[in-house]
């Protein structure tokens, strides 16, 4: 019952072992930056009643939104890690670095362009879209770093995703997308129910908005959990973690997620698990599934 139980609800939250862990004492300052460069972490884990056990980081961003690294990037740091899955959730509505992007770019487009050029909206959380819609193409990311997972067999999956963030609601992962283009609404219901036309999985991301309230959750965000637009509730997020979250999942019978949220390099955070004497890892999720697809993972 209790494997049952696990095998539908999902994943077992893993936490970084970052107390314990004491780095290992360092040799000569120009050994470390190049120890282990391509070296992968093996982090081996038995089948629980007949299933894998794949090891997921389902929140991460890159540069075309708000991260410092590329979606290449995010691919390595996961095979480093000895991850299976990792899923690519850039922010719909909030692109700073893609801003930046489009600043040097602009000197670039043909004048009978520039009128477009210029109407690219990369901060829908103030603004909204303009008179031209969305001219920010939300699948890049993904789509280069589903290219470069390529380098590594079938090693890494990586899962479409995208974060959803509204004033007063929160933030939202939709994980296993088709078409991140195709989501955006000014309503965050309609957003949502965009994506989850597609079979998107809906994760509340660190819901920590409201103290006075039981489980820290905001009206506007209840009424979303109410309608049946919530899946799963990440109850911890990088070093942060939400205790109280685990009754409210268990509550309702949500996934309970845990994801770094990683905006910086990786090993900026959290080490490489090699340099410490007990193993640190960044948080990840433990899925239970058949196989390494996304249906199955999506099923889990």
């Amino acid at each position: 019952m209790i494997l049952k139980y696990i095998r539908f609800s999902l994943a077992l939250v893993v936490l970084s072992l970052s107390v314990a862990a004491q780095p290992k004492p360092s040799g000569h300052p120009l050994e470390r930056p190049f120890a282990n460069e391509q070296s992968r972490t093996e982090i081996i884990i038995p089948q629980v009643n007949g299933l894998n056990v794949y090891k997921a980081d389902l929140h991460a961003h890159t540069i075309f939104s708000d991260a410092e690294v590329t979606p290449d990037m995010r691919v390595v740091e996961a095979w480093q890690d000895g991850l299976d899955v990792i899923a690519i959730t850039d922010h719909m509505e909030y692109r700073r670095i893609e801003r930046e992007m489009f600043k040097y770019m602009d000197r670039y487009i043909r004048e009978d362009l520039r009128k477009h050029g210029q109407a690219v909206n990369i901060n829908l959380s103030r603004k909204g879209p303009d008179e031209y819609g969305l001219l920010v193409d939300f699948n890049v990311a993904y789509n280069c770093a589903k290219k470069k997972s390529a380098v590594y067999g079938n090693e890494i999956l990586v899962v479409r995703g995208v974060e959803i963030t509204r004033k007063g609601y929160g933030d939202y992962n939709a994980l296993f997308t088709t078409d991140n283009n195709l989501i955006y609404d000014p309503e965050i219901e309609k957003a949502i129910a965009n994506a989850r036309a597609q079979g998107a999985f809906i994760v509340h991301n660190h819901p920590d908005y409201d103290p006075s309230s039981p489980d820290h959750i905001t009206e506007l965000a209840r009424g979303l959990y109410n309608k049946g637009l919530v899946d799963g509730v990440e109850i911890a997020n990088g070093r942060r973690t939400w205790w109280h979250l685990f009754d409210h999942a268990l509550r309702g019978g949500y996934t309970q997620m845990a994801n770094s949220d990683i905006h910086e390099y990786i090993y900026h955070i959290y080490g490489r698990p090699s340099d410490y004497d007990i193993p640190r890892y960044r948080n990840m999720n433990l899925i239970l599934a058949n196989s390494k697809t996304e249906n199955d993972l999506r099923e889990a």
